[in-house]
């Protein structure tokens, strides 16, 4: 019986407009019936009010009319047979549930404007992701692909987040990265870097090259950005630098030359949303030959983790390198490093979106602890099992800052393809585990 509640409770008849206007045209007139049969000491007309109160809530205008065109002739009624239709408080009750009604009228009016408003700026966002996060191939050469965006702002489809892969002579290039700041505000500052990104891989450019593009195009974009708002009136990012000297934030000259810098453009301290001289974004930059070690550049970011023969390794810089924006900390040397990258194995790149993520009990996602279930996964299979872990782990609350991961797998040569396996139900195996 509980089964079959809970069906009736889930079902999708009880969350269309129809359904919820005649539920609430219903319940006038059912207290219309019990306050006939009870008797004339116990009344319920009073309570008909609700109806209209109620239909502004989950109905349009147009159900909201129905709710009232029943409920006033339920309240008239409901008077006749509690013989007041006479009495001096009458019009005075009658006159409020109008009023009420009416309020309720133009609540549902103002909420489906609001509404309508929210699914246009989503469409927008939506197009937005699509023009500057490029949907991944499923293949990249010898490499297996797969990719997960979630946006923490729940008015956009798109945050401070992003991701590219292309393909360079015999080798592939991933860019993933986390701006500063998150939401639209960091869209000026995604659409630089995935620009440079792409614009440097198409022509060929060496890693290095490559980063220091990065760097150089994200610093020119900024100081245009800045030069921009000095011009503007009103507040904006010409005026971050007093902002952050107000608060007490550090520049990045108080900063020692060769200290650990934190992962995550949300570990360094930001005063404002909007870009400005003193923004950043966190990022790695893999390239994957077809054949031998990966070669990547840590730029502040979370290590990438490679999973293989059921162990999870991180791949932690060896030499820490600020993010773009703060090249001047270490002079602006790049920092290229290598890592074995066997047949078979899984390469995960993240933000720290996922590793911030905090349970009901106030702890991190334990990422790493967690992938070690994982790891004979696919990678589609694989962000499917993560994304659905973290949900459940953060007990279903909005995750509070963007998440972004990607993953790639060196196809195997050993070990012949199993297209028939099902990744779905391999991810349900694993989780049931």
């Amino acid at each position: 019986m509980r089964d079959v509640i809970g069906r009736l409770a889930g079902a999708r008849v009880w969350r269309h407009p129809a359904t919820v206007t005649v539920a609430l045209s219903l319940l006038p007139v059912i207290l219309l019936v019990v306050d006939v049969l009870t008797p004339e000491d116990v009344r319920f007309g009073a309570l008909m009010v609700a109806a209209p109160a109620l239909a502004a809530i989950f109905c349009s205008p147009t159900g909201v009319l129905v709710v009232i065109a029943v409920t006033l002739p339920c309240v008239v009624g409901a008077s006749a047979a509690n013989d007041i239709l006479d009495s001096a408080n009458f019009p005075t009750q009658l006159g409020t549930i109008t009023l009420i009604s009416v309020a309720a009228l133009a609540a549902s009016a103002v909420r489906m404007r609001r509404e309508q408003e929210l699914a246009r700026s989503r469409w927008v966002a939506q197009v937005t992701q699509r023009v500057l996060l490029h949907p991944l191939p499923r293949k990249v050469g010898t490499f297996d692909l797969a990719s997960l965006y979630l946006a923490a702002d729940e008015e956009a489809a798109i945050g401070g987040d992003l991701y590219a892969v292309a393909r360079c002579g015999s080798s592939a290039r991933i860019l993933l990265g986390d701006v500063q700041g998150k939401g639209l505000a960091a869209l000026e500052m995604v659409s630089s870097v995935l620009n440079t990104f792409r614009h440097s891989v198409r022509h060929g450019s060496p890693l290095p090259e490559v980063v220091r593009e990065l760097e150089t195009s994200f610093r020119e974009e900024m100081r245009e950005l800045c030069e921009a708002a000095d011009a503007a009136p009103g507040p904006g990012t010409a005026r971050y630098a007093d902002q952050a000297a107000g608060a007490g934030v550090p520049y990045a000259t108080d900063v020692v030359v060769g200290a650990a810098v934190p992962y995550g453009a949300d570990a360094i301290p930001s005063v404002g949303s909007s870009p400005g001289e003193e923004s950043f974004v966190t990022a790695v930059v893999v390239e994957l030959p077809d054949d031998g070690p990966m070669r990547l550049v840590n730029l502040g970011h979370p290590p990438p983790l490679l999973l293989h023969d059921g162990t999870v390794r991180a791949l932690e810089p060896k030499v820490p390198v600020p993010p773009l924006g703060l090249a001047d900390l270490n002079g602006g040397d790049i920092v290229v490093e290598e890592a074995d990258f066997p047949p078979g194995a899984v390469l995960l790149l993240y933000t720290d979106g996922v590793t911030e993520a905090r349970g009901p009990s106030g702890a991190f996602y334990p990422l790493a602890d967690r992938l070690r279930r994982w790891t004979a996964l696919p990678p589609d299979a694989l962000l499917t099992a993560v994304h659905a872990d973290l949900r459940r782990y953060v007990g279903g609350a909005r995750l509070a800052d963007d998440v972004a991961m990607v993953a790639v797998r060196r196809s195997p040569t050993a070990v012949a393809a199993t297209p028939d396996t099902d990744p779905d139900a391999l991810t349900d195996a694993l989780l049931e585990d």
